[in-house]
């Protein structure tokens, strides 16, 4: 996590970061590998399942400025229970 010189998080909610990542590890595998996904839908996906999944614990919680909002409308609360079948439409459909 970033901080300033005065050891202050540059992020006003440092515990987004580890929830943040922990997301990533979770993903890298079954999705965004076995899919191909780019860094830009990557960092999109994140966003979306934090926000869907844990906005109500994480109220405060922003997404990036990169991303790629093709992605949003795949991921939904309830294609969030098959999110591989989610992300197969999604590249069936974006990735040519």
């Amino acid at each position: 996590m970033m901080t300033t010189r005065d050891g202050k998080f540059k992020k006003s909610y440092p515990a987004h970061i580890p929830a943040h990542e922990i997301i990533h590890i979770g993903i890298e595998e079954n999705i965004v590998k076995r899919f191909k996904l780019t860094h830009e839908e990557k960092e999109r996906l994140v966003d979306l399942i934090i926000l869907k999944k844990f906005g109500n614990l994480l109220r405060e919680y922003r997404s990036q400025q990169i991303g790629n909002s093709k992605i949003d409308q795949y991921i939904t609360n309830q294609t969030l229970d098959d999110l591989p079948l989610a992300i197969k439409s999604y590249v069936d459909k974006w990735h040519q």
